[in-house]
């Protein structure tokens, strides 16, 4: 039921025959924009949460929006309605670009995929690349920028604290949506996790807890069964700790049981989730790739990998270990720095920059009007 409502929603707001019925001559007060930001189809991942986070400060109006905020997370019917509904009406149109398509990942036509991207870039009034990564992405897949843009970080709300830490000094992080293709940053983990135990003493070897959700057509992947059983030898052995998936209410909750985080994914646009433990005082040990270099800097010890649009690239597990040993040394030195990183990706900050922006295309809007 909840999902046909939804798609029913959808189609009264993109259908064809609405433009006729907005009033095009009603003038909202300037300084309350109605964005409209989508249906979230999603339980998790950094898109939905960051989405939901959105309506909860401006709403989300269903209707009667005055700007239309259209993201790269939408499909290719959703992207489609949101250009043809601008197009219709005197309604300004923003659009959020997070990662794009490319072989290495995505099974299906990307070019294609991507061309749907650079569609809604150029129907947009304003682009919001997430990190100069998504922005040089899309120049080198496509060859296009948008005339009118913003590099815009992601931002999260500070995280309610609860207590000191309670880690032992030796305790890693690893969370994500375990998505199909997630092999490139299990694999290396756990075969890191293995040197760190043959390395260091019983009950001093650096420890691992696995948290997020495993989706059932990730548990179907032949490479995760394999995975599966490491992970099952890692816990039996005492190395770690499979924690699944959490409340998002909870996470600063498990993170105080934790020294170091992990943030293995390739190429990774602008990770919410980055922001969140650093604003916890984890530092990282993160893949060199995309955009979370960006946002990690110096709170964080950088593994190199290649630079390919072809496939996934690993982190090196020898590496890894190494660089695991280091972060839990410099635990504390890290700490600081990255609370300090966090601060720059401030949640108000983020919503003020979208009010701004939403109130300069309305104004704008009005002044082009007859």
């Amino acid at each position: 039921m909840q999902q046909a409502i939804k798609r029913r929603l959808k189609m009264l707001l993109f259908t064809p025959g609405l433009g006729a019925l907005l009033p095009h001559g009603h003038r909202r007060p300037v300084g309350k924009p109605r964005p409209f930001w989508g249906i979230v189809r999603n339980a998790v991942g950094g898109p939905a949460v960051r989405t939901r986070r959105m309506i909860s400060a401006f709403g989300n109006a269903l209707l009667w929006p005055d700007i239309i905020y259209a993201q790269s997370a939408w499909n290719g019917e959703e992207l489609a309605g949101a250009i043809a509904f601008r197009r219709r009406n005197t309604v300004p149109m923003v659009f959020n670009q997070n990662g794009w398509y490319y072989p290495g990942w995505y099974d299906g036509d990307w070019r294609q995929s991507n061309d749907r991207l650079v569609a809604a870039q150029q129907a947009a009034d304003h682009v919001i690349y997430q990190s100069r990564f998504c922005l040089e992405a899309g120049r080198a897949l496509t060859g296009y920028v948008a005339p009118r843009y913003t590099i815009l970080h992601n931002a999260v709300p500070s995280p309610v604290m609860h207590g000191p830490r309670q880690s032992d000094g030796r305790t890693c992080w690893l969370s994500a949506v375990f998505t199909p293709d997630s092999e490139h940053i299990l694999r290396p983990a756990l075969q890191a996790f293995k040197l760190l135990r043959r390395r260091h003493p019983a009950g001093r070897a650096p420890r691992l807890i696995i948290a997020g959700r495993i989706p059932a057509a990730t548990r179907q992947q032949a490479w995760f069964q394999s995975v599966e059983k490491e992970i099952r030898a890692l816990l039996d052995e005492g190395g770690g700790e499979w924690l699944g998936e959490y409340r998002p209410s909870d996470l600063p909750l498990h993170l105080m049981r934790a020294d170091l985080a992990l943030h293995l994914k390739y190429k990774d646009p602008c990770p919410n989730a980055v922001i969140e433990r650093m604003a916890c005082g984890l530092p990282h040990v993160f893949s060199n790739s995309g955009g979370t270099p960006e946002l990690i800097a110096n709170a964080g010890i950088a593994l190199e990998v290649p630079d390919t649009w072809e496939y996934q690239a690993s982190v090196d597990p020898e590496q890894l270990a190494s660089a695991i040993e280091q972060g839990l040394m410099c635990r504390e030195e890290l700490s600081a720095v990255a609370k300090q990183r966090a601060a720059q990706y401030s949640w108000q900050n983020y919503l003020e920059c979208h009010r701004q922006l939403f109130v300069e295309l309305l104004n704008a809007g009005r002044r082009a009007a007859p």
